[in-house]
């Protein structure tokens, strides 16, 4: 009962190679038969079978090892791309908050730009108010003027009167008249 599981084991593992028909149909018989009962033609069918096997053995083994090394390249081109995601996202994050600053710039610009837009629409207005002050300044200015010579005069001693001669009241006027306006012009 064994033998015959351990030979549909083999059977099983004969039949995943590519061993020929011929050989699938005789290696059964072959293997039923006991060591010492078995003919020549027997024996080779048991050689070429573990021949085959061997051969498939290697193959696989082959494949295996050749299916490591893709798998092997392929952890390396997984590896490689996740960096590269990695330094895209890096990238796009960085590009991202970029934008962010530079847009609530742009909105400290315009909000900047919108109070001068406003200080500059109330100029024409301030400037009339400044020139109306100008002026009134400028009035207060010559009324000071003028009283500061008036008060020159009071402050300042007149000539002694001269002895008279008709010319004389004419001479006193225009010397006042010249200590008047030198007063004014020192003020």
């Amino acid at each position: 009962r064994q033998r015959q599981k351990a030979i549909g084991q083999l059977m099983a593992l004969v039949g995943r190679s590519d061993a020929p028909d011929s050989l699938k149909v005789a290696l059964p018989l072959a293997l039923k038969e006991t060591l010492d009962a078995r003919g020549t033609f027997a024996a080779k069918v048991v050689d070429e079978a573990e021949r085959l096997l061997k051969e498939h053995s290697t193959t696989l083994k082959q494949a295996i090892a050749t299916a490591k090394a893709t798998a092997a390249e392929r952890q390396e081109e997984v590896a490689r791309a996740e960096a590269l995601a990695k330094e895209a996202a890096e990238a796009r994050d960085a590009a991202q908050e970029s934008c962010i600053a530079k847009e609530n710039e742009w909105l400290e610009a315009e909000e900047v730009l919108a109070g001068l837009r406003r200080q500059l629409a109330g100029f024409p207005e301030e400037g009339a108010r400044f020139e109306n002050e100008v002026e009134v300044a400028k009035a207060s200015l010559e009324a000071l003027r003028g009283a500061a010579a008036k008060f020159q005069l009071l402050v300042s001693p007149l000539p002694p009167p001269q002895p008279a001669a008709e010319e004389e009241p004419v001479a006193a006027a225009v010397a006042a008249d010249v200590v008047l306006s030198d007063a004014a012009d020192k003020g």
